[in-house]
C-alpha cells in the first residue's frame, strides 16, 4: 500500500475514532437528555456528513498537490496542511490525527481512541 493511501486512511480512521469518542464522552445524564432532543441517527447522520466532507476535502487537496509535485510533494503538503484543512469543518467538534503506528507524539491515541482504534 501506498504511503499516501496509508496516510489517507490513518487520517480517515482518526477522523471517525474522534466523532465517535465525541458522541461517547457524554456522560449518562446528557445522554438520556440528548436522546430525548433527537434520534441517535441524527448524530450519526451528522457525523458522517462531517467525516465525508472532510476526507473529500482532503483528498482533493492532496490529489492536486500530486498533480502539482509528484507523490513525494504530497507527502509534505499533507503532513503541513492536513490539520488545517480538517479545521474547516470542526464547528463542535475535535479533529485531529491518531493512529496505531503513530511517528508524532502528539498522534498517540488516547484511551477511547486506541479502544476504537483497536476495534477496526
Amino acid at each position: 500500500m501506498s504511503e499516501s493511501l496509508h496516510h489517507t486512511r490513518g487520517i480517515v480512521a482518526a477522523i471517525m475514532a474522534t466523532v465517535f469518542a465525541f458522541g461517547c464522552s457524554h456522560s449518562r445524564n446528557q445522554d438520556t437528555a440528548r436522546s430525548q432532543e433527537a434520534p441517535d441517527s441524527v448524530y450519526a447522520n451528522a457525523g458522517n456528513a462531517l467525516i465525508t466532507a472532510t476526507f473529500d476535502t482532503l483528498r482533493n487537496s492532496l490529489l492536486a498537490a500530486v498533480g502539482r509535485s509528484g507523490f513525494p510533494e504530497a507527502i509534505s503538503f499533507c503532513r503541513v496542511n492536513a490539520g488545517n484543512l480538517t479545521t474547516i469543518y470542526a464547528d463542535s467538534v475535535v479533529i485531529r490525527r491518531t493512529s496505531l503506528n503513530y511517528r508524532n507524539a502528539s498522534n498517540k491515541p488516547d484511551s477511547l481512541e486506541y479502544e476504537v482504534l483497536t476495534s477496526m
